[in-house]
Order: C-alpha cells, then sequence, then structure tokens
C-alpha cells in the first residue's frame, strides 16, 4: 500500500450517540494534527442507505489515486459502490448483525454476504479488541492470514488524557 497522503472516514450513523460517530470524529482529529489531509464523509439525517452509498462512491471516486485510503465499519456496507483498487480500511466495530449473531437471532443472509464481501475488499482490518477479530473471524470467515490490529483509539486517549475516566465502546 502506498504512503496515505489522504485518508476518508465513513460514518453512515452521524449522531451524538454513536460510537462510530465517537470514533469518526475523534480519528479524524488526531489524523488532521498529524498532518494527513482527512475528510468525513457522514449520512445526512435525510438521506436513505442506498443514496447515501451512491454519494459515498461518487465523493470517493472524485478523489481517488495514489495514497487514499477510505475507513469505514463494517456495517451497513457503505463502501459497497466503491470500485475496485480503492485502499480500504474497515473497521470491525461490531454491526448490528454481528451483535444479532452474538445473541443467536436471525442474521440476514443479504446483508452478511454484502458485510462479507466488502470485508473480504479491505486491505486493512482493525477492530477493537482481540476477542472481536476472533468472534468475528467466525460470522465474516475472513482468512486466518488476515491480520487484524486493534483499535488505535486506546492509546490516542491515553495521550491526551485529561479526565480520571475514559469510556471507550
Amino acid at each position: 500500500m502506498n504512503a496515505i497522503a489522504r485518508y476518508i472516514l465513513i460514518d453512515p450513523f452521524n449522531a451524538v450517540s454513536s460510537g462510530v460517530s465517537t470514533y469518526t470524529a475523534a480519528v479524524a482529529a488526531h489524523l488532521r494534527a498529524l498532518g494527513v489531509v482527512t475528510t468525513v464523509i457522514a449520512r445526512e439525517a435525510s438521506e436513505s442507505l442506498p443514496v447515501f452509498r451512491g454519494r459515498v462512491a461518487r465523493e470517493v471516486t472524485a478523489v481517488a489515486g495514489p495514497g487514499l485510503v477510505v475507513e469505514a465499519p463494517e456495517s451497513l456496507h457503505t463502501t459497497s459502490e466503491l470500485p475496485d483498487g480503492i485502499a480500504l480500511h474497515i473497521r470491525l466495530h461490531g454491526s448490528r448483525l454481528f451483535g444479532n449473531w452474538l445473541q443467536g437471532q436471525a442474521v440476514d443472509a443479504v446483508a452478511l454476504a454484502a458485510e462479507q464481501r466488502e470485508i473480504s475488499r479491505a486491505q486493512l482490518l482493525s477492530a477493537p479488541s482481540q476477542a472481536a477479530v476472533a468472534a468475528s473471524r467466525q460470522l465474516f470467515r475472513y482468512p486466518a492470514s488476515v491480520c487484524c490490529y486493534p483499535n488505535p483509539m486506546p492509546e490516542i486517549v491515553a495521550s491526551a488524557q485529561t479526565e480520571d475516566v475514559d469510556l471507550l465502546f
């Protein structure tokens, strides 16, 4: 993978109460502080998922080139309309589908296939813990040779800690 020149984060929830949105804002701020050109594409309240996926594809394609990385949660397969060749970082954040599976509830086979496809297209995977990696591997069936990196947020928060307690996930 080329050196990162531009980083795009996808936020399909865009809500104050969303862990994905909180993570996205924190990582975007940290990357900008490091001098990385960083953009967040967040879903508008009035946008349907298909419309959002189309907008993601248009906005990413408009700036595509060497050094571009697009990061998104596996949730809702928001990168599904991106062309092959775009460097993807899929964050195994714990989608609703994954939560349903962990709780023994029915899993939508079409949604599972879509999330599996995006995970299989990723050049980078990350997860909040090794336990999340092991559990998600059972559902998403990615190869054992895939190297998943832990979530960087604890390190980011530790370097900027001002409170006695930080709560992540």
